[in-house]
């Protein structure tokens, strides 16, 4: 039997064989990663660590526009230097959080998707 857990930006669906999917929600038709997004996948990620039965993590944006088109601009050009340290702590949690996560993450990539080879 399947489980579905919402988020206001990530949705959770767990199935019966430990797959999970966090699917970036009301991020704009491109997921864009705003604060807000950024923390709801992070405690998206925090609420399946702790699964037994949790096997692989799906982890994909809505739609079939891109996967995630990046951070938001609109957000990023009001930051103040505090604000953008918060900003940047978080995406860096979300990052970490996904990097620690006790099975392997799938990205599931759909549309334009921008990578870096940092």
């Amino acid at each position: 039997m399947s489980e579905r857990k919402e988020l206001r930006h990530a949705d959770i669906a767990f199935d019966d064989k430990g797959i999970a999917t966090i699917t970036i929600r009301n991020a704009g038709s491109l997921n864009i990663l705003g604060s807000h997004v950024i923390a709801d996948l992070r405690q998206a990620f925090d609420r399946l660590v702790s699964r037994q039965e949790l096997r692989a993590v799906v982890l994909r944006g809505t739609g079939d526009k891109a996967f995630v088109a990046g951070a938001d601009i609109k957000e990023m050009g009001v930051l103040t230097p505090d604000t953008a340290r918060t900003f940047i702590d978080g995406l860096r949690g979300l990052c970490e959080a996904v990097r620690q996560c006790p099975v392997p993450v799938i990205a599931r990539l759909a549309g334009w998707t921008l990578l870096s080879l940092a």
